[in-house]
């Protein structure tokens, strides 16, 4: 079963997944105020054509503590417009709050302690690690394409449910 996974935002992306394993990626393209929907959806429906996927898994962000009216507009403007982008392609859309899957995340890392975004990485780099190579354009993974792979961990929850708090070695 081929699926897509969307982290919203200025740094989001989309990876298509095939079972567990990741296939593609797209880095989401920043305009104006927000992202370039077109491309987003190009690329959607090429991967369509070529994956035949069904299903999307899109993280839907809530406003963070002190976070000001513009930010939160633009987060809210960014994920109407990753949603516009999904419109007339035929998918079901699962929406997924941050911290449902940052809780089970958080259950595999080997730094529980740490904020999420170094879980995503770490977790990436123990699952992930060819596809991972390719999105370090300097020091670490890509923020959004982390997300995205750390939330088909939670997708795929029964297949890594056995690397609960166990020795990773």
């Amino acid at each position: 079963m081929s699926y897509v996974v969307i982290d919203p935002g200025k740094t989001g992306a989309a990876v298509i997944l095939e079972g567990c394993q990741p296939l593609e990626g797209y880095a989401m393209q920043s305009q104006n105020f927000g992202i370039d929907v077109g491309s987003l959806r190009d690329t959607l429906l090429e991967w369509q054509g070529l994956y035949g996927w069904e299903d999307v898994w899109l993280e839907m962000p809530t406003p963070r503590p002190r976070q000001g009216c513009h930010q939160t507009a633009v987060q809210f403007y960014i994920v109407g417009q990753t949603i516009a982008s999904l419109y007339g392609i035929g998918t079901t859309v699962y929406e997924l709050n941050p911290s449902t899957w940052t809780a089970f995340t958080k259950r595999l890392s080997r730094d529980p302690g740490a904020d999420s975004k170094k879980q995503a990485q770490e977790l990436c780099h123990r699952y992930f690690p060819e596809f991972a190579r390719g999105w370090i354009p300097k020091t670490k993974i890509h923020d959004g394409v982390a997300d995205c792979l750390a939330i088909s961990l939670y997708v795929n929850r029964d297949t890594y449910v056995d690397d609960i708090g166990g020795d990773y070695e």
